[in-house]
């Protein structure tokens, strides 16, 4: 114990009932307690705490413990304090101050004016540092892996169901309303007068205005193998589909067998919820994140069909900018040689007289004899 005092200090031995400790004591136990106190250094920081109820008990001159007491626990009487029981008066100015605020109403207790201001150190803003996109990435694969796994899970699970209901219920393997009726919905020709119609994700029978899921238990199987199913509430809610569709076909045994088959479903799904609790909260989370990855996959389609839009717009202004050009271009060059008309009348503006011919010819020759007599004068000094 005193070794304990030592090594967590700085440390307090509190010793409720110090007389009755000592009267109920071995003399072995006194001795060793009385060799570890006198081995503990005055610097040791380690308070030895006893305590007597009554005060009666203390009378130093008629106690015969006293001297043990300063002997085991190496003590004077100066390190003893007696803590007196206060008097009526010391109680009541010990809690004036608790009891006259008692008394005062919320504004008076506190006071605005009275109260000081805090100073509130100005803090550094500090920008959050973003993480790599490459970590983000990273975490994404290794979540999607993760969310895998327990959607395998999640298959290998239900499938013990899905043989049930398959073996059990062979009725349902087939919609109530065969798909031969239905191609003219799902791919095939639009046929606004036929009997079945589309609205709101389920078939219309137009002829009596009722709605079905058409839900079956191959379609079930499907989506079961090809991972639909993040969670066992989504085969379930397949299941409360077909349930639904015989009670709008008002048939009596298939209502009868479906919920019989529902039963069977709910049960299986209770067990698994009472063995593997933590999984199923595990595929809820599963769920939603998978969710959110349809939503933003949905988005970014969105952004890419608008930005192919854009630039499809941006082309098609571009060539209409282009003919608008060419257009242009072909408008400035036709006055200027297009017209016969026009031409016409510039060739005759431009043509002189007969008058004028002559004079044009007439100088012409006269500009060349000069030049033939030059030359003949040439030969004949050769």
């Amino acid at each position: 114990m005193f070794q304990e005092l030592r090594r967590h200090k700085p440390s307090v031995l509190y010793i409720p009932d110090l007389l009755s400790f000592m009267q109920n004591i071995t003399p072995s136990i006194k001795a060793t307690i009385t060799n570890m106190t006198r081995n503990m250094s005055p610097n040791d920081q380690v308070l030895i705490l006893g305590m007597v109820e009554e005060s009666d008990e203390l009378n130093y001159e008629s106690m015969d413990l006293l001297p043990e007491l300063k002997s085991t626990f190496q003590f004077n009487n100066r390190n003893i304090v007696e803590i007196k029981r206060p008097s009526v008066s010391e109680i009541e100015e010990f809690f004036k101050f608790a009891f006259d605020s008692i008394t005062l109403t919320p504004i008076e207790f506190d006071d605005l004016s009275v109260r000081p201001k805090r100073k509130l150190k100005k803090l550094k803003v500090i920008k959050m540092e973003e993480k790599p996109k490459a970590d983000n990435f990273k975490k994404e694969k290794e979540q999607a892996m993760h969310d895998m796994r327990l959607k395998n899970l999640l298959m290998v699970k239900l499938s013990v169901l899905m043989e049930t209901c398959k073996n059990r219920f062979r009725r349902f393997r087939k919609p109530i309303i065969d798909d031969s009726e239905l191609i003219h919905l799902f791919g095939g020709v639009p046929n606004p007068a036929a009997r079945y119609q589309l609205q709101n994700d389920k078939i219309l029978d137009t002829s009596t205005g009722k709605l079905f899921y058409n839900m079956d238990l191959e379609i079930v199987e499907e989506r079961l193998w090809n991972g639909f199913y993040s969670e066992p509430k989504q085969f379930a809610d397949d299941i409360k589909s077909i349930v639904s569709d015989s009670e709008t076909a008002n048939d009596r045994e298939r209502i009868t067998r479906s919920k019989e088959m529902l039963a069977h479903i709910m049960v299986g799904l209770d067990e698994i919820r009472v063995q593997t609790p933590q999984l199923l909260e595990e595929w809820k989370q599963v769920r939603l994140r998978e969710k959110k990855r349809q939503l933003e996959q949905c988005q970014k389609l969105k952004e890419q069909e608008l930005e192919r839009e854009a630039k499809a717009m941006a082309n098609g202004l571009q060539a209409l900018a282009a003919n608008g050009d060419a257009n242009v271009e072909g408008a400035g060059v036709a006055p200027i040689g297009a017209s016969p008309a026009v031409e016409g009348v510039a060739a005759d503006a431009i043509e002189p007289q007969d008058g004028d011919k002559v004079q044009t010819q007439t100088q012409t020759q006269a500009q060349l004899q000069p030049n033939q007599n030059k030359d003949s004068s040439l030969e004949d000094e050769r």
